[in-house]
């Protein structure tokens, strides 16, 4: 599977940006939101549960 790191490109967004994650997200895991979202300047990250469980 190919790999796409911006990291380093992060805090160049000078948007508003919230960052979501799901518990059971194996995509980008909550500690990874947690990193995006220190890169990018004024960001915030919140957790959300409804994400975990589709349809409600």
């Amino acid at each position: 599977m190919p790999r796409f790191d911006v990291r380093d490109r992060l805090d160049g967004i000078k948007v508003p940006a919230l960052i979501l994650v799901g518990r059971h997200d194996y995509i980008t895991p909550v500690a990874q939101g947690e990193e995006v979202s220190k890169g990018i300047p004024g960001a915030s990250s919140r957790f959300s549960s409804t994400l975990d469980k589709p349809g409600i």
